[in-house]
């Protein structure tokens, strides 16, 4: 008997699986755009723009999806840029790049789920760039007399960078394998704009300082004593400052380690700094920074004496409990155990700024170590102030905290401890307004000046589009507190679409304008 081949009826064919959608890269929401094609059709193409070589590709997946792999590739090339298996059940799926994207780079990203020998539907095209990182802008010293001035900063590595006073150039440079950079300028006059500006490939980024129009010189650099590890490891030591500013420490490497950043007073003062986990013999650099003014002083951390340290215990020093005994010799000391009770910090100053970061004071009244803790207790502070002995206010900082969440504040000196609670306060809404006016466009430099007004304060970023795609890098920059702000851009030409976005939290506001 012959056998028939029936198939199902249409309608019990299942229905194919959506083509998947690229949804953020590198922690950037990907911005949908649409073009009107000449027969009446749509197209829809994306971008995004990231730090960070190897940043999170994010894909959603339809969820009648058979099981399979992700592919995300390189639309010009047909490069793979990464890939990660898809369940049958769909939904979000991510994968990072297996080799760093350049600054700079602009890559055209789309992604299909590829099922034994059938290929998807490939996502909408995704234009992602890699940003440049921000640059530090720092005025050393300047004499308006001579009309001369030094500078530095640190940026991304290895990038080129031009320095304009008043529009004019008067150096250019490229950043050393840190980051870093410094230019001593001639004939440039007090009172003038400094604008510095990197530009790699399709990402820019820049800064700018005016110069006083009475020289300024580099504050005295700051004298390092009394510096010992303890039996934890901590570095403590103090730094005497005769002018005002605020006191950091670095290592080798140009990585801040110190456990707080104190601020001396206008006469200068005595401040206390904390290093976690010291090397011992390791050479550290004391930081005093006055604004656009810095200066600085090296020193090399104690390395005997491992069984020292303030307190009683089988390492402790003079006067400490049973096992006590004299101090090894860097680290000992005078002490033995002490059962006063401390009094808990007062909190004090909290504010989120528009870039949702917490600050505030801890006020204490006796030494130890202010750390804060979730509600989970995880140490979730940007910095471990330690005061001093006499206590001080040590200023904290959060990352994105929970407004309207509890923390506490917790004063730790070895194992004393007192703590406080404080609620996050929660940000008023913000009515974001602006203008954008491009005020002057020179097509032979590809340079253009805009301005424009929004609410005090607040973040704006700069991106100029020429056909759909990302031209004359971005910039990411903060109003004046009187709700103005100016910038340029580099690398564009008339008919390009520059679009302004206003940020405050998650709250966006978006203006165009094209150069003309």
């Amino acid at each position: 008997m012959a056998t028939l081949a029936v198939g199902l009826p249409a309608a019990a064919q299942a229905a194919p699986a959506a083509a998947p959608s690229i949804t953020s890269v590198g922690g950037d929401r990907v911005e949908d755009h649409v073009t009107d094609e000449t027969d009446g059709s749509k197209t829809h193409y994306g971008t995004a723009f990231f730090h960070g070589g190897t940043p999170q590709v994010v894909v959603a997946v339809d969820a009648s999806q058979t099981a399979g792999r992700l592919e995300v590739r390189d639309t010009d090339s047909g490069a793979l840029i990464c890939s990660t298996d898809v369940p049958a059940v769909g939904g979000n799926r991510s994968c990072a790049p297996t080799a760093p994207l350049a600054y700079g780079s602009v890559t055209e990203l789309a992604a299909t789920v590829v099922t034994g020998d059938s290929t998807s539907a490939p996502s909408d095209t995704v234009s992602a760039q890699r940003l440049l990182e921000d640059t530090t802008f720092v005025l050393d010293r300047s004499d308006a007399a001579a009309r001369t001035a030094s500078v530095s900063g640190v940026g991304s590595p290895e990038v080129p960078y031009v320095i304009t006073a008043d529009d004019r150039q008067v150096a250019s440079g490229t950043t050393g394998a840190d980051g870093s950079w410094h230019e001593d300028l001639t004939d440039v006059p007090g009172g003038a704009t400094l604008v510095v500006q990197m530009q790699v490939g399709a990402s820019g980024t820049g800064a700018h300082l005016t110069l006083p129009s009475q020289g300024v010189g580099a504050p005295a650099a700051p004298v390092v004593h009394d510096v010992t590890i303890d039996w934890t490891g901590t570095l403590l030591g103090s730094a005497r400052t005769t002018s005002k500013g605020l006191i950091t420490v670095w290592d080798a490497d140009g990585k801040q380690v110190s456990g707080t950043s104190g601020t001396s007073d206008p006469a200068g003062a005595d401040v206390k700094f904390a290093v976690t986990r010291a090397v011992k013999g390791a050479t550290y650099t004391v930081k005093l920074t006055d604004g656009d003014r810095s200066s600085q002083t090296t020193f090399t951390a104690p390395g005997g004496g491992s069984d020292g340290g303030t307190g009683g215990g089988a390492g402790g020093g003079t006067g400490g409990s049973a096992g006590g005994g004299t101090g090894g010799s860097t680290g000992g000391g005078t002490g033995g155990s002490d059962s006063t009770e401390l009094t808990a910090p007062e909190v004090r100053d909290v504010s989120i700024d528009a870039n949702g970061i917490l600050t505030g004071i801890a006020r204490t009244t006796s030494k130890g170590l202010v750390t804060v803790e979730d509600a989970d207790g995880k140490q979730v502070s940007g910095t471990n102030g330690t005061s001093n002995p006499t206590g001080g206010d040590i200023r904290f900082s959060l990352v994105r905290p929970a407004e309207g969440a509890t923390y506490t504040v917790k004063l730790t000196d070895g194992d004393r401890t007192a703590e406080t609670t404080f609620t996050a306060p929660v940000r008023d809404t913000v009515a974001l307004e602006g203008t954008v006016s491009i005020d002057s466009f020179d097509p032979a430099t590809g340079t253009a000046h805009l301005s424009g007004t929004a609410t005090k304060d607040i973040r704006f970023l700069v991106n100029a589009y020429r056909d759909g795609h990302s031209v004359g890098g971005r910039v990411d920059d903060q109003s004046e507190s009187d709700g103005t702000w100016t910038t340029q851009l580099r690398g564009v030409r008339e008919g390009d679409l520059v679009r302004v976005r206003l940020i405050h939290g998650d709250e966006q506001k978006t203006i165009e304008r094209t150069i003309q």
